[in-house]
Order: structure tokens, then C-alpha cells, then sequence
């Protein structure tokens, strides 16, 4: 039992390492990629990590099945910039850099859709449902839970989503009312103490592990949905598509139209770097350039391939740039350096 404890909690610190490094960056330039160096050859893992990559950049596992036989055959080479084989607490592993920057224009330019790769945070319910009749069959009902934990782990990385894991406390399991199991369907509720972007629940037994959708109710809590059962790499990827779905964009260039950027809030020649920078990297800009600076505003001259309302909502998800007012023509923004 206090062995079990100890896993557990070593768990959740990975989990809240995750969920407290939870930055924004406007489509990143490059993914670093690293990958156990241990039963595949290097092109192998170069593979994976370019799979990875075009993963994270469509923010969808659906949308890669759907167009694999497409993807696949994407050159590798072409997109990664280097790689190393390194120690890792005594794994062998190797870190791999993919140029996100050029693999998502590539996919633009073959008219799939992208994310804006912003972090999202997952909580996942895992009931751990262990007989205590048998020490045996409890330590290895123990055992599935945290090997269904470390895939868990292993998948959001690979994704680079914040796993959490919300400890089942009393208050918890009364909310859940897991200790009245009839008529579940009507009173099982998840409460929304925990603050995440979406959420599942899996009971994990001896026999199998049964994981389950959750939705939003009228009042505010989530309900689960125990209608069907998932694995859990079919619930995590369901539910974290689902989460990227939200920050899709998609571009148009038959719509392209000349478009101001204002930003105000730029007061040295650092910030002017980092905002250029971080306006550079989006998709919905071309042929981005400074019209004029002065001590009050810099305003940058653009084409906007898209609709202004995903503009809005991309730049309302941003940390560094606060939206002072926007039109079809036009958008004033804050730049924030913290």
C-alpha cells in the first residue's frame, strides 16, 4: 500500500510540473522531439518524431488517419534540422529538432488545416478499482494503474498537452457519487474544482480498463457519459482533438486583404523584436512589415488570409498581446513583455 502511495504521488508531481510550465507561444518554429533510443533504428525515430510533430501542428490524431497515406510520405530529411543521442538519467535517448515553422506551411500549402499549438490542460479521472480480497490481484490491478498512467504521461508529451491527475478525495467521490452506483447515468458528476481544458474518467480493473467521455451540463459541472467506453488511447486523443479543435485555422487565400496591425506598449528596441517576432509567426499574416514607429504606436502592414473573427480568437488566447479594439480592416493590440 505505501509503495502504491509513493507511485501515485510521483505521478502527480510529473503532472503538476507539466500543468505549472503552461506557456503561450504563437506557432512554434521548431518541435523538440525526445525519444527512448532503444528497440527502433534512427530512421525509425526520425519518423516518429516528424509524425509527432504533424500531429501537434494539425491538432487532430483523427485528421492524420485520415490523410496518412498523404503524410506519410512527407519527406523526413527535408524537416529535420539535427539530432543528438544523449544521456538521460542512464537512457539512452535522442533529441530531435523538426522545423514546425516550414512542415506547417507545407501543410497549408496543401490545404490542411492548422492549430495554434497553444498549451491545453487535461484532467483525467482514473478510478484505480483494486480487490482487496487478494494482495496479489491488488498489487497488480495497482500495477495496470500506473502503467495506464504512464501511457497517459507518454501521450501528452508527445502531444505537449499539461496532464492532470485530480486526487479523489472525499469531497471528490461524494460529488462523483461512486459510492451509489445505481442509476449512475442520472447523479455521476465530475465537479469543476479542477481547472482544465477537458477531462475524461477510466475505471481500471483486473480485466479491463473502460474509459468514459465527459460533457457539460446545464449547471456548469461535467457529466460523464457512460453510453460508450473507450481504451484509453482512443479517449485521450478523442478528447484532445476535441480540446485543439477550438484552435483551428483556417486559411483562405482567395480572401487575402490588406490589413493594419497596430501595437501599442512598445518601448525599446527588445520589445519591438520580440512582438515582430511573435507576430511573424502567424498564419493568418503575410508579407508582414513596419508601415511606421513612433513613441506611441507601431503599426505593421499585413494581407490577413482568413476571417477576422479567428484572428479575435486567436488573439484572445494570447498572453503577450491584449486586443484594444478590432475591424475588418484594422486591429489595435497591447504588446505585454512579462
Amino acid at each position: 500500500m505505501k509503495h502504491s502511495f509513493y507511485k501515485y504521488k510521483f505521478f502527480l508531481i510529473l503532472a503538476l510540473i507539466g500543468l505549472s510550465a503552461n506557456t503561450y507561444s504563437f506557432f512554434p518554429e521548431q518541435h523538440t522531439i525526445v525519444l527512448n533510443d532503444q528497440d527502433s533504428n534512427t530512421i525509425e525515430l526520425l519518423d516518429t518524431a516528424l509524425k509527432q510533430s504533424i500531429v501537434r501542428i494539425l491538432g487532430s490524431k483523427n485528421e492524420y488517419d485520415k490523410n496518412s497515406l498523404f503524410l506519410k510520405n512527407i519527406s523526413t530529411k527535408q524537416y529535420i534540422k539535427q539530432y543528438e543521442f544523449i544521456e538521460d538519467f542512464g537512457k539512452s535517448k535522442i533529441k530531435i529538432i523538426v522545423d514546425s515553422k516550414s512542415l506547417r506551411n507545407y501543410l497549408l500549402e496543401n490545404n490542411l488545416s492548422v492549430t495554434s499549438e497553444d498549451r491545453q490542460s487535461l484532467s483525467a479521472w482514473i478510478l484505480c478499482k483494486a480487490e482487496l480480497q487478494s494482495k496479489a490481484k491488488f498489487d497488480k490491478t495497482t500495477d495496470k494503474c500506473d502503467q495506464v498512467k504512464s501511457f497517459l504521461i507518454k501521450s501528452a508529451e508527445e502531444r505537449n498537452v499539461d496532464l492532470f491527475f485530480p486526487i479523489f478525495d472525499s469531497i471528490d467521490i461524494s460529488f462523483l457519487e461512486l459510492e451509489q452506483k445505481t442509476e449512475i447515468n442520472d447523479i455521476a458528476y465530475l465537479n469543476n474544482r479542477y481547472n482544465s481544458n477537458g477531462s475524461f474518467y477510466c475505471e481500471v480493473t483486473l480485466e479491463r480498463n473502460n474509459c468514459f467521455n465527459t460533457f457539460d451540463s446545464k449547471k456548469k459541472n461535467t457529466k460523464i457519459n457512460f453510453e460508450k467506453r473507450y481504451s484509453p488511447a482512443e479517449i485521450f486523443n478523442k478528447v484532445v482533438d476535441s480540446m485543439q479543435e477550438f484552435r483551428k485555422i483556417f486559411i483562405n487565400k482567395d480572401s487575402s486583404r490588406p490589413f493594419t496591425v497596430v501595437v501599442k506598449n512598445i518601448s525599446s528596441l527588445e520589445d519591438y523584436d520580440l512582438a515582430f517576432r511573435e507576430l511573424n509567426k502567424i498564419v493568418l499574416f503575410s508579407d508582414l512589415k513596419i508601415s511606421s514607429l513612433d513613441k506611441k504606436d507601431t503599426i505593421f502592414s499585413s494581407n490577413l488570409l482568413g476571417k477576422i473573427t479567428e484572428l479575435e480568437n486567436l488573439f484572445n488566447t494570447a498572453n503577450n498581446f491584449e486586443i484594444l479594439s478590432i475591424k475588418f480592416k484594422e486591429i489595435v493590440i497591447k504588446f505585454n513583455n512579462t
